[in-house]
C-alpha cells in the first residue's frame, strides 16, 4: 500500500509556518528556491526546496530529509537573498530525526543502503535489513537487465518496524486514519518511510538472523510478513530511483502491479524469498476466486480508475487483477512493457493532464484493444494453473 496523500484521518495536513525564511540559488541555468522553516511543536527550523504545487496552488516542499511538507499561501510569502544550498542530511542524520519523532523505545539500525529505526528485538531489525538489502540489489540487476536506468537514491532509505500490531496501529493512525486496521504495512509518500511490524512476536528467535527465515516461513503470518516487507519496500525503491515520482499520479494498478511483482514470496526457498519473476500463487488464486464470483472489474475499468482499489468489497480483486496484468505484460509484451514503465517514470506531481497515463495510451503502447486483452488474459491466467 502506498499512503500519497497529505492526510490525517480526513483532514489536509498543512504545515503551519512560525518561521518562513525563503531563498532563491541559480544553480546551472535553473533557480531552485530554499525554505528555511520551523514547523509548529519543533525547535529546530528545516530547510528545504520547491517541489510542486498542487491543486489548489499550496506549494510542496521537500527538506533536507526527504520528506514532502505542504505550505498554503496564507502561511508566509516568499523572500529572496542569500547563498545557501539543498543538502541531504546523511544517513545517520535521518536516523536520529525519525527516532527522535518517534520517541522512547526506538533504536537505529544501519544497513550498507538503509536505516532501520525499530522497536521490535534489534536482531528482528537485523533480519528485516537483510531482505531490503537483498530486494535493493535485486531490483538495481532486474532494471538493469531491462536496459532501464536508475537513479541512486538522494535521500536515505528508511524503514520503520514496530513491536507489534497494536503499536503499528497507535503510532500509524495519525497519518493513515482508521485505515490503519486494514493493512499490514504502507510507504508513505510524504514521509518517504516504509512502516511495518513484527507480525512473528511469538517466534523464540534464538539463531542468527539469517536462519530465523525457516521458523518465520512456518508461522502463521509468516509468508504476509516477508512479502509485505518486500512489496512496501518496492514502492520506496520506484519512488526513490526515478522509476515513478512521488505525488504524480501514477496509475495504482501499475505500481501495485509492480511491487507484487517483487514481493512474490518461494517458500522453497530457505529465506522465504528468492527474487522476482515467478507466479504469485496467492494473487493468483485470489484473481480466480474473484473472477468466478463476479468480483471483477473490467479491465478498461481497473487502467483508468482508481477508486476500485479504496473499496473494500473490490480492493482484493483490483490488486489481483493489477498482478495478474503486470506480470503477462512483462511475460507476453516485454519491450513494449518496459517502455510503458519508461514513459510513465515522466508523470510529474499532481499532473493529472499527463497523457501517458490515459487508457487509450495504454492499448496503443501494447497494440491491444479492451475485448482481445480480456480473452488474452483469461487464457494467460488459466496457462498458469499448475
Amino acid at each position: 500500500m502506498v499512503c500519497g496523500k497529505f492526510q490525517l484521518g480526513n483532514t489536509m495536513c498543512r504545515v503551519f509556518l512560525s518561521l518562513i525564511t525563503c531563498i532563491i540559488v541559480a544553480e546551472s541555468s535553473s533557480a531552485q528556491q530554499l525554505i528555511s522553516f520551523r514547523p509548529s511543536g519543533q525547535v529546530r527550523p528545516l530547510i528545504a526546496r520547491y517541489y510542486a504545487t498542487d491543486a489548489v496552488g499550496d506549494s510542496v516542499v521537500q527538506s533536507t530529509d526527504g520528506r514532502l511538507h505542504s505550505i498554503s499561501k496564507s502561511n508566509g510569502e516568499f523572500l529572496t537573498g542569500g547563498n545557501a544550498r539543498f543538502k541531504p542530511l546523511d544517513a545517520d542524520q535521518v536516523g536520529r530525526d525519525v527516532q527522535q519523532r518517534l520517541g522512547t523505545g526506538f533504536s537505529v539500525y544501519r544497513t550498507q543502503n538503509y536505516v532501520i529505526v525499530y522497536e521490535s528485538s534489534r536482531d528482528f531489525a537485523k533480519w528485516c535489513g537483510m531482505f531490503v538489502e537483498r530486494l535493493n540489489r535485486t531490483y538495481y540487476a532486474f532494471w538493469k537487465n531491462q536496459r532501464l536506468s536508475l537513479q541512486d537514491s538522494e535521500f536515505p532509505l528508511v524503514v520503520v518496524v514496530y513491536k507489534n500490531r497494536n503499536s503499528f496501529e497507535t503510532r500509524c493512525r495519525h497519518e493513515v486514519g482508521n485505515g490503519v486496521k486494514g493493512i499490514l504495512g504502507y510507504y508513505s509518500q510524504h514521509s518517504n518511510l516504509v512502516h511495518v511490524y513484527d507480525m512473528t512476536p511469538a517466534i523464540k528467535k534464538e539463531n542468527l538472523p539469517s536462519n530465523w527465515s525457516g521458523a518465520v516461513l512456518r508461522h502463521t503470518n509468516g509468508e504476509r510478513q516477508i512479502a509485505t516487507l518486500v512489496h512496501e519496500a518496492a514502492h520506496q525503491l520506484a519512488c526513490n530511483t526515478g522509476l515513478q515520482q512521488r505525488l504524480a499520479p501514477y496509475p495504482v494498478w501499475l505500481g501495485e502491479g509492480i511491487a507484487m511483482f517483487f514481493e512474490t514470496p518461494d517458500l522453497t526457498h530457505q529465506k522465504g524469498w528468492n527474487g522476482i519473476g515467478s507466479v504469485h500463487r496467492q494473487k493468483l488464486s485470489d484473481f480466480l476466486v474473484a473472477k468466478r464470483d463476479g468480483l471483477c472489474s473490467t479491465w478498461r475499468d481497473l487502467i483508468k480508475n482508481n477508486e476500485t482499489f479504496k473499496d473494500s468489497k473490490s480492493a482484493l480483486a483490483a490488486y489481483s487483477q493489477s498482478w495478474l496484468l503486470t506480470y503477462f505484460l512483462y511475460k507476453k509484451k516485454r519491450s513494449e512493457f518496459v517502455h510503458y514503465v519508461q514513459q510513465l517514470a515522466e508523470i510529474k506531481p499532481f499532473d493529472d493532464t499527463s497523457k501517458e497515463r490515459s487508457e487509450s495510451a495504454f492499448f496503443r503502447a501494447f497494440k491491444m484493444d479492451a475485448n482481445s486483452m480480456a480473452e488474452e488474459l483469461w487464457q494467460f491466467s488459466q496457462s498458469l494453473v499448475r
